[in-house]
């Protein structure tokens, strides 16, 4: 994570003020999951950014957890950018993007609202 701030001018050229880190996705209630970043741009356009580090080496086990890694942190992102969507009023777009150490740049998953209505409405 501490790249992707570091560097945030060259993988999120568009969006250059970090918003939130560790943000709860429900203010007081952690079951519901803390995001990793948010970012933002002058127009009140947000990033969602979700991270995770990707366990590499050898094995079946090893194989099928850094596929369970890749599912969950995209279908974190995209929740928590649908949860920034629905809480913060004064949003013009939020896009959800997911990162782990075999990336090199946040993938873009969706925008909302439209990725919303691309999903029927639900982005779980």
């Amino acid at each position: 994570m501490r790249r992707l701030v570091e560097e945030r001018e060259v993988l999120l050229p568009d969006h250059p003020w970090l918003l939130a880190h560790e943000w709860e996705v429900k203010p007081g209630l952690t079951q519901y999951g803390k995001g990793d970043m948010v970012f933002a741009d002058a127009g009140g356009n947000l990033v969602a950014v979700e991270a995770k580090w990707i366990k590499e080496g050898p094995g079946k086990q090893t194989r099928s957890k850094r596929n369970k890694g890749r599912v969950t942190v995209r279908r974190q992102a995209l929740r928590y950018a649908e949860a920034l969507w629905t809480w913060v009023p004064w949003a013009v777009s939020v896009e959800a993007r997911a990162w782990t150490n075999e990336d090199p740049a946040p993938e873009l998953l969706g925008v909302f609202p439209d990725a919303l209505a691309a999903r029927g409405g639900d982005c779980q």
